[in-house]
C-alpha cells in the first residue's frame, strides 16, 4: 500500500514532510536479501524473510514485515518513512512511521518524527522531539512521557481514544483540566515548562477523565505488603512468607500442576518422582534482585518429572499475607524467548477458582505486550476478560505492573500509569493473595521449540501491597523485624493507624502491615490452583495415585468411632504421621438422602500446614462455585464436625462427617474442587 502520510505542521510552527514518490522500488526475493538504494526517491519491500535495506540520499519508503528486517538509513539527507505491520521503533535518520496493523505499537526517536495508526488497538510514542502523531479509525493510544518535548495530536477521538500521561505525577482529571487552555480551534494541555500536547481541533468540553490514563495515587493508601528481595524468606512449615509449592500438599502431584505447563515446579527439597534426583532451586537473591530461573532438563531429570522439558519456580503468599481490595504492584523484568510466560497475579484465599485476577502475564515470543486479565464465573460460566497492552523493552528494563482493585472496578497500570480498566466481576468480593511464577511452555506461552532457550530467568525487584481504607486484610496488624543488614526498610504507618504489634522475628520477611479492620489471619496450606500461564486457565489435574483407599470404620486411638451407621465404603481413614489424599466424587453421592453420606476419619492437621504429615481432600465432579463449609461440631466432641458439601448448578447440598485429629475445621487449603 501506498504511504497516506500527510505532511503538516507541528506543535512550534514547523512543517514535517512526508517522503516524495519513489522511482524506483526494491523488492526482496524469497530468501534473505540486502537491499541497497539509489541517490534517488527510492521504495524497499521486505519479502518477510528479514531483508536489509540501506536508503540513498534522497527520500526513502521502507516496507517492513517481520523484527527481523534491517532498515539502515546512514544518512540524513531527505525524508524517510517506515510503513510497518510490526511493532516498530524509528531508528537513527528515520522521520516517519506509519502502522498499517491493529494491535500494534509505534515508537518515534530524537527527531521531529510523523506517526500514524491506521488500524484498531494501536500505540504511538513520539519519544523525544516535536512530534505529530495522528490516531486511526478506532483506538489509539497515545503515550506522553516526560521529558519529550511538544507533541501535536491529530484525530483525537474521544470517549474510544486514551492519551496516557507517563511521568508527570498526574493522579487526577481535574488536574489535567486545569493544565488545559484553549487556543483557538485546539486545546493545548501544558504537561511542564518542556512538555506540552496540543489536540486539534477540539474545545475542552470535549473531554472527560475517561480519555486520560493517569498516575496511580497511594497516598491515602496504607502499605500492607513490602518485600524488597533483600532475602527470600521462605516459608518452612511455620513462618516465612512466600510458599514454594503451588498446592496443599507436599506429594510429588503439587510440582506438577497443569496439562498445559510444560515445567515442573521445583524447589531446593524437590528430588523428583523416584526421590532420587539432585534439586534444582530457581530462586536466587543478589543485590535487593530477585530471580526466578527456568532450566532445561538433562533426559535423565526430565524422567524425573513427568517427561517435562524444564524446571521452573513459583511463590505465593496463601499462607502470610491475603487482601481484599487495594492496589498490588510487582517491579520486574521480563525473560524474552520462545515459550517464556511469567506472571503476577491473584488468587482467592478461600481456594475457590475462578476468580483470578492477572495483574501481569508476558509471552517471550512477543515480548512487546503485556496481558491484563480477569477470570471470572459471573453470569454462570467461565470467562476470561482480557486487555493487551502494547509497550516495549519489558524484557531488558525493570518495569511496574500494577492492579487497583475496588468494589466496583479494577484498573491495570503500568509503570504507575493507567492502561485498562474493567469493572469488578460479582465473584470477585473475597480475600486474594499473591503468586509470581515463571511459566514454561504450554498453549499460552507458545509451546517448546528449537527457539527455546535453556535457561530464561524473571528479576524482581519488589513486591508490594496497599490496602484501601476500608480493605479487610487477612492478618492482625504486623511490623516485623529481621537483622538490621538484610531488613528492608520497615513502613512506618500513618499516625492515626492502629498500633503495631511485633511478633517474634522470622526468617527475614518483608513488611507486613494492616489496618484495624484486619481479621485474623487464616494460614491453610497452598490450595490446588490452576496456573496463571494461560489466558483460559483450567483446573489441576488429579494423580490418582495417592488417592486413599476406603477403610472399615475403625476408630483410631482416642477417638470415638462417629461413624458405626455407615457401610464400611463410605468411611475413609487417615494413616498417622504420612499425608493422605482423601477422595470424594459427585457421582457417589445420593441426592435423596438428607442424612450423612461419607465419613473421614483421623483428618491430620486440618487448618495448618507440616512438611510430612499434611492430608487434603479432592472433590469431583461437582459444578463451578460449589463450596465445603463447616456446618455444625457434633454435640460432644471437639474433633467431629458436620460438613456442608453445596453443589452451585444442582443447588443441592450433601452432608459428611469429618474427625480432625487436632480439633480444628477444615480451612479452604485442605481441599480442592474439580
Amino acid at each position: 500500500m501506498a504511504s497516506t502520510l500527510l505532511s503538516a505542521m507541528d506543535a512550534e510552527g514547523q512543517t514535517l514532510l512526508t517522503s516524495g514518490a519513489a522511482k524506483t522500488v526494491f523488492y526482496a526475493s524469497a530468501t534473505v536479501t540486502n537491499l541497497v538504494g539509489t541517490a534517488g526517491n527510492d521504495a524497499f519491500r521486505s519479502n518477510g524473510t528479514g531483508d536489509t535495506m540501506t536508503g540513498g540520499t534522497a527520500d526513502n519508503t521502507y516496507y517492513v514485515y517481520t523484527p527481523n528486517d534491517d532498515v539502515i538509513q546512514n544518512t540524513s539527507t531527505g525524508t524517510n518513512t517506515v510503513i510497518s505491520t510490526i511493532d516498530w521503533t524509528l531508528g537513527a535518520n528515520l522521520e516517519n512511521l506509519e502502522l498499517t496493523n491493529a494491535n500494534t505499537w509505534g515508537m518515534g526517536n530524537s527527531l521531529n518524527n510523523i506517526l500514524k495508526a491506521d488500524g484498531a488497538n494501536q500505540t504511538l510514542n513520539g519519544g523525544a522531539g516535536d512530534d505529530i502523531l495522528t490516531g486511526g479509525t478506532s483506538k489509539t493510544t497515545f503515550v506522553m512521557d516526560a521529558g519529550t518535548d511538544h507533541d501535536t495530536i491529530t484525530n483525537f477521538k474521544p470517549g474510544i481514544d486514551k492519551v496516557q500521561l507517563m511521568g508527570y505525577g498526574i493522579t487526577d482529571f481535574s488536574q489535567v483540566m486545569a493544565d488545559m487552555t484553549q487556543q483557538g480551534a485546539n486545546v493545548l494541555l501544558t504537561l511542564s515548562p518542556t512538555d506540552s500536547v496540543l489536540l486539534q481541533n477540539h474545545k475542552i468540553a470535549d473531554f472527560s477523565a475517561n480519555d486520560f490514563e493517569l498516575s496511580i495515587d497511594t497516598s491515602q493508601m496504607q502499605m500492607t505488603f513490602d518485600d524488597e528481595f533483600n532475602t527470600l524468606s521462605l516459608w518452612n512449615g511455620t513462618s516465612g512468607t512466600w510458599r514454594t509449592i503451588p498446592k496443599g500438599g507436599t506429594d510429588e502431584d503439587s510440582h506438577h500442576v497443569s496439562s498445559d505447563s510444560e515445567a515442573a515446579y521445583v524447589d531446593s527439597t524437590w528430588t523428583g518422582t523416584d526421590g532420587k534426583m539432585t534439586p534444582i532451586n530457581p530462586f536466587s537473591v543478589q543485590n535487593g534482585i530477585l530471580s526466578i530461573t527456568a532450566t532445561k532438563l538433562t533426559p535423565a531429570q526430565s524422567a524425573e518429572n513427568w517427561g517435562l522439558e524444564y524446571a521452573s519456580g513459583l511463590l505465593n503468599t496463601k499462607l502470610s499475607f491475603s487482601q481484599e481490595y487495594g492496589y498490588f504492584e510487582v517491579s520486574a523484568k521480563m525473560p524474552a524467548g520462545q515459550g517464556t510466560a511469567p506472571a503476577f497475579w491473584l488468587l482467592p484465599e478461600n481456594g475457590t477458582w475462578p476468580p483470578e485476577l492477572d495483574v501481569v502475564e508476558t509471552l517471550g515470543k512477543d515480548p512487546n505486550t503485556i496481558y491484563n486479565t480477569v477470570h471470572t464465573d459471573d453470569g454462570g460460566y467461565n470467562t476470561a476478560i482480557q486487555s493487551a497492552v502494547n509497550t516495549s523493552n519489558v524484557d531488558t528494563a525493570f518495569h511496574t505492573y500494577g492492579v487497583l482493585w475496588t468494589p466496583t472496578e479494577i484498573d491495570w497500570y503500568f509503570d504507575g500509569v493507567e492502561v485498562a480498566s474493567e469493572a469488578t466481576p460479582s465473584d470477585m468480593h473475597t480475600p486474594m493473595y499473591m503468586v509470581l511464577n515463571l511459566g514454561m511452555g504450554g498453549a499460552w506461552g507458545g509451546g517448546i521449540t528449537a527457539a527455546t532457550p535453556n535457561t530464561a530467568t524473571m528479576e524482581v525487584d519488589y513486591v508490594r501491597a496497599y490496602s484501601l481504607a476500608d480493605s479487610p486484610v487477612s492478618g492482625s496488624p504486623t511490623t516485623t523485624t529481621p537483622p538490621a543488614t538484610t531488613t528492608p526498610p520497615v513502613v512506618t504507618p500513618p499516625v492515626t493507624t492502629p498500633p503495631v504489634v511485633t511478633p517474634p522475628p522470622v526468617e527475614t520477611p518483608p513488611v507486613v502491615t494492616a489496618p484495624v479492620t484486619s481479621t485474623p489471619v487464616t494460614t491453610p496450606p497452598a490450595t490446588t490452583t490452576p496456573p496463571a500461564t494461560t489466558s483460559t486457565s483450567t483446573s489441576s489435574t488429579t494423580d490418582p495415585s495417592h488417592s486413599t483407599t476406603t477403610t472399615p470404620a475403625t476408630a483410631p486411638l482416642g477417638f470415638a468411632n462417629p461413624t458405626t451407621s455407615l457401610a464400611a465404603a463410605n468411611v475413609m481413614t487417615g494413616t498417622a504421621a504420612t499425608t493422605d489424599h482423601f477422595s470424594i466424587t459427585m457421582s457417589e453421592l445420593s441426592t435423596s438422602n438428607t442424612g450423612i453420606q461419607k465419613a473421614i476419619l483421623d483428618f491430620h492437621n486440618a487448618g495448618i500446614w507440616t512438611a510430612t504429615d499434611n492430608d487434603w481432600i479432592t472433590l469431583t465432579g461437582f459444578s463451578k462455585g460449589s463450596t465445603l463449609t463447616l456446618d455444625h461440631d457434633v454435640s460432644g466432641s471437639t474433633e467431629l464436625g458436620v460438613y456442608r458439601l453445596h453443589d452451585a448448578a444442582t443447588n443441592h447440598d450433601f452432608f459428611i462427617e469429618i474427625q480432625s485429629n487436632n480439633s480444628k475445621p477444615l480451612s479452604a487449603g485442605d481441599f480442592a474442587f474439580y
